[in-house]
Protein backbone atom coordinates (compact mmCIF):
# COMPACT_ATOMS: atom_id res chain seq x y z
CA UNK A 1 0.00 0.00 0.00
CA UNK A 2 1.53 3.06 -1.26
CA UNK A 3 1.78 5.95 0.94
CA UNK A 4 -0.70 9.56 0.75
CA UNK A 5 0.92 12.24 -0.36
CA UNK A 6 0.75 15.59 1.43
CA UNK A 7 -0.09 18.55 -0.92
CA UNK A 8 -1.41 21.99 -0.62
CA UNK A 9 -4.75 23.62 -1.57
CA UNK A 10 -2.53 25.77 -4.56
CA UNK A 11 -1.76 22.05 -6.09
CA UNK A 12 -5.23 21.48 -6.72
CA UNK A 13 -7.47 21.96 -9.89
CA UNK A 14 -10.80 23.45 -10.47
CA UNK A 15 -12.22 26.11 -8.02
CA UNK A 16 -9.99 25.85 -5.30
CA UNK A 17 -12.21 27.18 -2.76
CA UNK A 18 -15.14 24.71 -2.23
CA UNK A 19 -13.59 23.36 0.86
CA UNK A 20 -15.12 25.64 3.10
CA UNK A 21 -12.94 27.11 6.68
CA UNK A 22 -12.32 26.08 9.49
CA UNK A 23 -10.19 27.52 12.38
CA UNK A 24 -7.35 24.97 12.09
CA UNK A 25 -5.82 26.96 9.17
CA UNK A 26 -4.85 29.17 11.14
CA UNK A 27 -2.26 26.77 13.42
CA UNK A 28 1.43 26.22 12.42
CA UNK A 29 0.60 23.01 10.55
CA UNK A 30 -2.63 23.89 8.40
CA UNK A 31 -6.13 22.37 8.41
CA UNK A 32 -5.74 18.66 6.64
CA UNK A 33 -8.68 17.00 4.50
CA UNK A 34 -7.51 13.44 3.03
CA UNK A 35 -9.79 14.46 -0.29
CA UNK A 36 -9.35 12.48 -3.65
CA UNK A 37 -9.00 14.70 -6.18
CA UNK A 38 -6.55 16.01 -9.09
CA UNK A 39 -3.52 17.66 -8.49
CA UNK A 40 -2.42 20.22 -11.02
CA UNK A 41 -0.65 18.10 -14.44
CA UNK A 42 -2.22 14.88 -13.12
CA UNK A 43 -5.47 13.27 -14.95
CA UNK A 44 -7.04 10.92 -12.79
CA UNK A 45 -7.84 11.34 -9.17
CA UNK A 46 -5.86 9.92 -6.26
CA UNK A 47 -6.34 10.24 -2.83
CA UNK A 48 -3.82 13.08 -1.25
CA UNK A 49 -3.98 14.76 2.52
CA UNK A 50 -4.69 18.45 1.46
CA UNK A 51 -3.39 21.42 3.29
CA UNK A 52 -5.40 23.90 3.71
CA UNK A 53 -3.72 27.43 5.28
CA UNK A 54 -3.65 30.87 6.69
CA UNK A 55 -3.35 32.03 3.25
CA UNK A 56 -6.41 29.76 2.11
CA UNK A 57 -8.92 30.98 5.06
CA UNK A 58 -7.94 34.56 4.09
CA UNK A 59 -8.55 34.10 0.11
CA UNK A 60 -11.90 32.42 1.23
CA UNK A 61 -13.04 35.03 3.45
CA UNK A 62 -11.89 37.55 0.82
CA UNK A 63 -14.11 35.32 -2.02
CA UNK A 64 -16.92 34.94 0.17
CA UNK A 65 -17.66 38.42 2.25
CA UNK A 66 -15.18 41.39 0.78
CA UNK A 67 -15.53 40.93 -2.74
CA UNK A 68 -19.48 40.44 -3.17
CA UNK A 69 -19.57 43.64 -0.50
CA UNK A 70 -16.99 46.04 -1.50
CA UNK A 71 -19.26 48.64 -2.92
CA UNK A 72 -20.43 49.33 0.40
CA UNK A 73 -16.68 49.60 1.76
CA UNK A 74 -14.48 48.15 4.53
CA UNK A 75 -16.42 49.83 7.56
CA UNK A 76 -19.61 48.81 6.22
CA UNK A 77 -18.50 45.31 5.81
CA UNK A 78 -17.07 45.13 9.29
CA UNK A 79 -20.14 46.70 10.49
CA UNK A 80 -22.15 43.56 9.07
CA UNK A 81 -19.63 41.13 10.50
CA UNK A 82 -20.16 42.53 13.59
CA UNK A 83 -23.47 42.29 13.59
CA UNK A 84 -23.20 38.73 11.98
CA UNK A 85 -21.41 37.45 14.95
CA UNK A 86 -23.36 39.34 17.72
CA UNK A 87 -26.75 37.55 16.14
CA UNK A 88 -24.70 34.57 16.28
CA UNK A 89 -23.23 34.69 19.93
CA UNK A 90 -25.61 37.41 21.73
CA UNK A 91 -23.93 36.55 24.95
CA UNK A 92 -20.10 36.60 23.84
CA UNK A 93 -20.22 40.59 24.68
CA UNK A 94 -21.75 39.73 28.34
CA UNK A 95 -19.57 40.43 31.13
CA UNK A 96 -20.48 37.17 32.40
CA UNK A 97 -18.46 35.28 30.08
CA UNK A 98 -14.63 35.47 31.10
CA UNK A 99 -11.34 34.85 28.16
CA UNK A 100 -10.60 31.11 27.93
CA UNK A 101 -6.95 30.89 27.14
CA UNK A 102 -5.53 29.22 24.21
CA UNK A 103 -3.09 26.57 24.63
CA UNK A 104 -1.58 27.25 21.18
CA UNK A 105 -0.73 30.61 21.04
CA UNK A 106 -0.56 30.83 17.15
CA UNK A 107 -4.13 29.21 16.96
CA UNK A 108 -6.27 32.46 17.52
CA UNK A 109 -4.16 35.12 15.33
CA UNK A 110 -5.65 36.43 12.77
Amino acid sequence: MREIETITWRELTGNKFLRGIDSGMLSESGYVKQSATRKVGDREKTIFNVVYDREYLIRSLGKVICRPLFILGKQKTLELVAEAWDTCYPYSASKSLQPVEVADDNYAKV
